[in-house]
């Protein structure tokens, strides 16, 4: 039994390293991808590009809030949503 929570402890290690791997090559991506568009568009002011936020309806939001009557953008200001 001893085993098997060695066993067990090692594989978490394992994930937890794992996901720490794909996070920062997540973040890699992202930042090599602004440095391309500054080289293409040096003009360009990307102050608001976050890698955690996405593109809805036009708008840049957080994925994570869940505004029930509309779209909260990085802002914060609550857009009605399109239907």
């Amino acid at each position: 039994m001893n085993s098997l929570r060695i066993d067990c402890n090692e594989k978490q290690k394992e994930v937890l390293k794992l996901e720490g791997d794909a996070y920062d090559s997540y973040e890699d991506g992202f930042e090599n991808a602004l440095q391309q568009i500054r080289v293409l568009y040096p003009d360009i002011d990307l102050s608001g590009a976050d890698s955690m936020m996405r593109v809805l309806r036009g708008r840049i939001v957080d994925p994570l809030d869940k505004a029930p009557f509309g779209v909260v953008t990085s802002a914060g200001s609550r857009t009605q949503t399109e239907h």
